[in-house]
């Protein structure tokens, strides 16, 4: 991993399934993005029939969390945004 680039995390999860007042299947998309700098790296230990236990350290410059399309939060250190449902928090200063 080179220490100079950016790490960038997309998880995308499967749609959450939540029942209405009916009964009836909702479906919800949702992500989150992370992105960061490289800080660390151990990569454990490697032995027969186990886990390594390695570990990776991140400095997280931008964080999003978005349900549906909708930004329920971001914050992003480098260009001062914090953005709570669609809306920029950071303006208000």
């Amino acid at each position: 991993m080179d220490p100079t680039q950016s790490v960038d995390l997309h998880l995308g999860l499967p749609p959450v399934h939540s029942k209405g007042r009916r009964g009836l299947l909702i479906y919800k998309g949702m992500r989150i993005v992370e992105t960061g700098r490289f800080k660390g790296f151990s990569a454990g230990k490697l032995e027969a029939g186990k886990a390594m236990e390695g570990t990776l350290k991140l400095e997280i410059l931008s964080f999003m969390v978005e349900l549906n399309g909708r930004k329920l939060v971001q914050l992003d250190k480098l260009n001062d945004q914090f953005i709570v449902n669609d809306k920029d928090d950071a303006l208000r200063k």
